[in-house]
């Protein structure tokens, strides 16, 4: 028996041939991943209101799964170490598109700046946005309008 989550067509982005985008049809969807109720409070009502998707994962040990489930077209993620599960989080964007926005809430450790700096190197991640808090409203449709952008699947307009 196969997966209808799998086997269902997918779009392909016009950034990149290997970038597997919103599935044809679908609502975009972002990844938030962990429990931070202050990001999830500013993400869910924007995301909400134009009409995109959020999913989420528990653990960074959850990404790879989610991924390749939900084909989301960003991440947005607090880092709260610089552990080896981030770290693994990161290899998994990478191994998925390395292009992919990805937006990491930092806080001021650089331990945690120095570590994205190395897997940024080492796995050619080219989309990840670091703050050291949690981004305003503005910011956030910012992200999203570069995400959809990218995905080639935007419906945003940034105002100027």
């Amino acid at each position: 028996m196969t997966d209808p989550v799998e086997t269902s067509p997918i779009r392909r982005s016009p950034y990149g041939d290997h970038t597997a985008c919103a599935r044809i049809g679908e609502t975009q969807t972002v990844l938030l991943v962990g429990h931070d109720l202050w990001l999830s409070g500013l993400l869910a009502p924007l995301c909400e209101a134009l009409d995109i998707r959020v999913v989420c994962a528990a653990s960074h040990h959850d990404v790879p799964i989610r991924l390749h489930r939900d084909h989301p077209i960003c991440i947005v993620s607090g880092l709260e170490a610089a552990g080896p599960t981030s770290c693994a989080m990161l290899r998994s964007v990478a191994a998925y598109d390395p292009d992919m926005p990805v937006l990491l809430i930092t806080g001021d450790d650089p331990a945690i700046d120095g570590a994205i700096d190395v897997a940024e190197r080492l796995w050619g991640l080219t989309g990840l946005f670091r703050l050291s808090n949690v981004p305003g409203p503005g910011d956030m449709m910012n992200f999203l309008f570069l995400a959809g952008r990218k995905d080639g699947t935007g419906r945003l307009m940034p105002i100027s």
